[in-house]
């Protein structure tokens, strides 16, 4: 089978990752899709953000575009943040996703319109406050101690491996 007989998938990484995500499962797909992987503003190898207007999931989905046009059309795999994106994409571009597979989705604002649960959204705008006011400072290994341990359980980030 030839490369460009394929079918693509695009990968979408979650938010405290970049495109490296994937090399495992990129690995596994190699023989028989054409795997890319997108890094969004500000992760991996991608500058950050500068546009005018606050960063939305629709500028990030317009990465994966490309991709999904010179293809013909993909398979979609999205992650956490990544998985919101692809919702996103998703909705942008039908015609353009094969399938849709998304893991985790970061959703905040259904939190905030279930008024039975908006205390569990302001819980995630703390954190997020607090990772901003780190980074801010210079502090990048206390925001991401701040990000894991939130999302995996207090101690998480104290049981890596050393190296963390």
């Amino acid at each position: 089978m030839q490369p460009t007989q394929r079918p693509t998938v695009v990968l979408l990484h979650s938010s405290a990752s970049s495109a490296r995500q994937w090399d495992r499962l990129a690995e596994t797909l190699a023989p028989h899709f054409r795997v890319r992987a997108i890094e969004f503003h500000g992760h991996g190898e991608r500058t950050a953000w500068r546009g005018d207007a606050p960063l939305t999931l629709a500028d990030e989905a317009a990465l994966a575009v490309p991709l999904l046009e010179e293809a013909g059309g993909a398979h979609v795999v999205g992650h956490s943040y990544g998985a919101a994106v692809a919702l996103k994409l998703t909705t942008m571009y039908p015609k353009l996703v094969r399938s849709l597979v998304t893991y985790e989705p970061v959703l905040f604002r259904w939190l905030f319109d279930d008024t039975g649960h908006q205390q569990l959204g302001q819980g995630v705008v703390t954190v997020a406050d607090s990772m901003r006011d780190r980074l801010a400072n210079g502090q990048e290994h206390s925001a991401a101690q701040r990000f894991i341990d939130f999302w995996s359980g207090a101690g998480s980030w104290d049981s890596l491996p050393s190296g963390k």
